[in-house]
């Protein structure tokens, strides 16, 4: 018996909306982003600035691409967790940890500890800080927690650390019985082919603008 039928994909297609990502989207206005970067290049002279008074407050964090949707459901809690500094966002860990479970349980399995050797409370204890870890020792590697790098294909990284287990692919459309038929979904990649990652040497490290 399969563990899966065919129409898994219907299964896993709110955790694709979860896992989708704009990293490597395209862009539609060559025009926009030419005048972008002249502007970054070049920028107005100080009386031409805009006005940036006022009062301003945290409404999101970025350390990590998706962190907020993924684990944190609630509209409210995700505001909260948002607007809170950082060295208190340990405590969304239990709530981190139930949601990772209940995906999980959608196929039937559990966590397991991931090829970081992060049990689950490891796991979502480093989860529940969105902040972006650098090593200042060895080379910088999303996959490795030290960094990041402009060609790093951090949603596929992230799946691979939340469902790939120990050897990274867990879930990556196995056949398990070998009748030529997947039986497994793929839940480590987000299957975006990233062949047109090639950011400029120069800063802002953009791409040319894709002709569509």
């Amino acid at each position: 018996m399969k563990l899966f039928p065919l129409n898994h994909k219907l299964l896993i297609l709110p955790l694709i909306l979860f896992f989708s990502c704009n990293e490597d989207a395209q862009t539609p206005n060559a025009d926009a982003d030419a005048d972008a970067m002249e502007q970054i290049k070049n920028p107005p002279a100080q009386d031409e600035m805009p006005d940036f008074s006022g009062q301003y407050k945290q409404v999101d964090y970025i350390g990590r691409p998706e962190t907020t949707l993924n684990y944190i459901i609630d509209g409210a809690d995700q505001d909260k967790f948002n607007q809170i500094p950082a060295t208190e966002q340990s405590a969304y860990q239990p709530v981190i940890s139930n949601r990772l479970q209940q995906m999980h349980s959608l196929f039937g399995t559990t966590y397991e500890t991931n090829y970081l050797g992060l049990d689950l409370i490891q796991f979502t204890t480093l989860m529940s800080k969105n902040v972006l870890q650098v090593s200042l020792k060895g080379p910088t590697s999303y996959a490795d927690l030290t960094g990041r790098t402009l060609n790093d294909d951090v949603i596929d990284i992230m799946l691979s650390q939340m469902f790939g287990g120990k050897t990274g692919d867990r879930f990556n459309g196995q056949d398990t019985d070998s009748d030529g038929t997947p039986d497994l979904p793929i839940l480590v990649s987000d299957n975006r082919n990233d062949d047109r990652v090639n950011p400029s040497s120069e800063f802002p490290y953009l791409e040319l603008p894709i002709d569509l």
